[in-house]
């Protein structure tokens, strides 16, 4: 049965959170949480730090698995296995979400195209204006504000015309005029969506929300309109919920059916291609990883060319053992700091968001792995060729270092991605992955020392394939686990 939304608009729910339970370690951050919410209101979420408005939150978005219970938007399930049950949900969290190498205008790009939405769109224009951002759309996200940062998360947010708006303390770090601005933004996209806000201004949601929700120790104590008539001051409402500290029980009722969502959402290879070419311009904007890589191999091979007095009959050899040796350390070094890097700035969360698979966000940093490993270990056959006089750079090592770089590419990606809610995953890096990665050693070095005739070929294992035939394993489980490594 429909229901009102309020200013006599009938509406049915658009979103459906029913017996959302959710512990974190020994606490309960979630109690069976159960409501609806209808399009063309604006709710606010109320509570103490540590009353579940987050959890709460981020469970809806898709971000957090809840223990049980299920969340809805029109009618399907939102899991993180499941794309399209993302698509038209926007979450704004307390972290930054951007990326500091690109401009406003590339971050916004960037947002809206994961949600299929092209980057011509005048929604992405209209969304930087809203938060009065527009001129500042060349600068680059890390010249920004405290304050001008939030705005463009909210702009990031709103650009992907989303019909359920999840929005964590969005008033954080804005002056009065920039609340007033966000304020009447939230208005504008009222008629044509959902808002749920947490926030601790009990003043300022009576004056903005059409309905409030209260959340105690992760129990919902309150569920109450503000637009009936005679009703008591929110500040009396809440005292007299808390001092009764009966929660709202679970739906048990067979539910009414819910209102349509539009879900926009880009095709696999637009979304791949999209993640890719963000990848490449923030790294040749920051030069993080690709110079330190090429430095740790370069120092590597140093060290060991000064080390040893190397006979020239054994030169090739050891120029060998210690080109891979470098390479690996130096796949480590980028395998610690990819995911790992996005996850603590915040930005992962933006791909983890998207109505897109997470095999395409681990696609999107594979291909970059690929070509970053390829490229340090090109150069570092070229220089390994210098230190140790022999041959390492002609077409047979370059296929080699190819064929490595994509087993290799592999090891790294996935592991990146296991390791990166680990605090101590520069320690454990290389304790779980050289184990991983010894037979891409053992392949290489064997087959440089066939391709440099330092040994015959007659009777060895074709290594090559052997790498291939790993390196396709590899990929098979990564592509198994992959639904499961970002899951909270």
């Amino acid at each position: 049965m429909a229901e009102s939304a309020g200013a006599g608009v009938v509406t049915r729910p658009i979103v459906r959170v029913n017996g959302l339970r959710r512990r974190l370690g020994a606490t309960e951050a979630l109690a069976g949480i159960s409501f609806e919410l209808r399009r063309g209101e604006i709710v606010v979420l109320l509570g103490d730090n540590g009353a579940g408005k987050t959890t709460l939150l981020r469970a809806m978005s898709g971000l957090l698995r809840p223990g049980s219970g299920v969340v809805l938007t029109a009618g399907r399930p939102v899991t993180h296995s499941d794309p399209v049950s993302r698509a038209g949900v926007a979450y704004v969290g307390h972290r930054v979400s951007s990326y500091d190498e690109l401009t406003v205008l590339e971050n916004v790009r960037f947002a809206a195209t994961l949600n299929g939405i092209g980057p011509a769109d005048a929604r992405i224009k209209s969304a930087l204006r809203g938060v009065e951002l527009w001129r500042f759309r060349s600068r680059r996200a890390r010249e920004l504000s405290r304050g001008m940062r939030q705005r463009l998360e909210l702009a990031l947010a709103l650009a992907t015309d989303p019909a359920v708006i999840l929005l964590d303390e969005p008033y954080n770090a804005l002056d009065g005029r920039s609340r007033e601005a966000v304020d009447a933004l939230l208005l504008e996209r009222k008629a044509n969506a959902v808002l749920l806000i947490a926030t601790h201004d009990t003043d300022h949601a009576e004056r903005l929300a059409d309905r409030v929700l209260l959340l105690q120790r992760g129990r919902l104590l309150l569920d109450a309109r503000l637009d009936e008539p005679g009703r008591p001051p929110l500040r009396e409402m809440i005292a007299n919920a808390v001092a009764a500290k009966t929660p709202i029980p679970e739906e048990s009722t067979q539910p009414p059916p819910m209102d349509s969502l539009a879900r926009h959402r880009p095709g696999p290879l637009a979304a791949w291609r999209t993640l890719v070419a963000r990848e490449f311009r923030a790294e040749l904007r920051s030069r993080e990883f690709i110079p330190a890589m090429v430095v740790l191999g370069v120092l590597m091979l140093m060290g060991f060319s000064m080390a040893f007095i190397i006979p020239p009959e054994d030169a090739a050899a050891v120029a060998s053992g210690s080109f891979w040796a470098s390479l690996i350390f130096a796949t480590i070094l980028g395998a610690v700091r990819g995911f790992a890097v996005e996850h603590d700035r915040g930005t992962l969360q933006m791909q983890l968001l998207a109505p897109i698979s997470r095999a395409a966000v681990f696609g999107g940093k594979w291909v970059v792995n690929f070509v970053s490993i390829g490229l340090v270990g090109l150069i570092v056959a070229a220089v390994t060729s210098g230190f140790f006089r022999v041959p390492f750079a002609g077409l047979g090592m370059v296929a080699i270092v190819l064929v490595a770089a994509t087993a290799l590419a592999t090891v790294a990606t996935l592991y990146g991605a296991l390791l990166t809610n680990t605090r101590a995953r520069e320690l454990l890096a290389p304790v779980l992955m050289l184990p991983v990665i010894l037979p891409i050693m053992i392949g290489g070095v064997a087959v440089s020392l066939d391709t440099l005739a330092v040994t015959a070929d007659s009777g060895d294992p074709p290594w090559l394939g052997l790498v291939l035939a790993y390196c396709a394993i590899l990929l098979s489980l990564s592509m198994l686990l992959v639904d499961f490594i970002f899951e909270d």
